[in-house]
């Protein structure tokens, strides 16, 4: 419960521990560009740390990471902690036939991804 009597939620997302660091100084970074990439990132995808994973869990996501991106300090597990008001305003996040899908709608079983302008404040 925070100091005002709402339900927290504690959020987990996998990285780099040079990208979790950025991440804890900084915040999410809407505009981040992948080394080698194209798109910016957007948004900020997190999982429940309460609830199952339904496709890779952060520290398997995290692993992944640091193997495409060995210059970046190897794996790190950003955990935060966010009101219940927060993360039902999240999208949710499916994954269908190896494509994800943003899904309109709260569940408290999938990962969530917050979008710039919602809850991911810009830079």
């Amino acid at each position: 419960m925070s100091s005002g009597g709402e339900p927290i939620v504690r959020l987990r997302h996998g990285t780099t521990r040079q990208r979790a660091e950025s991440i804890l100084l900084n915040g999410p970074n809407p505009r981040f560009v992948e080394p080698g990439g194209l798109d910016p990132a957007r948004g900020f995808s997190t999982d429940r740390a309460d609830k199952p994973y339904v496709y890779p869990s952060p520290e398997d996501y995290a692993a992944k990471k640091a193997l495409n991106f060995p210059n970046e300090g190897g794996a790190a597990v950003v955990e935060i902690e966010v009101p219940e008001s927060i993360v039902q305003k999240a999208d949710v996040i499916v994954k269908s036939d190896s494509i994800w899908v943003t899904v309109w709608m709260n569940s408290s079983l999938l990962g969530l991804r917050f979008l710039r302008g919602f809850y991911c404040h810009e830079r």
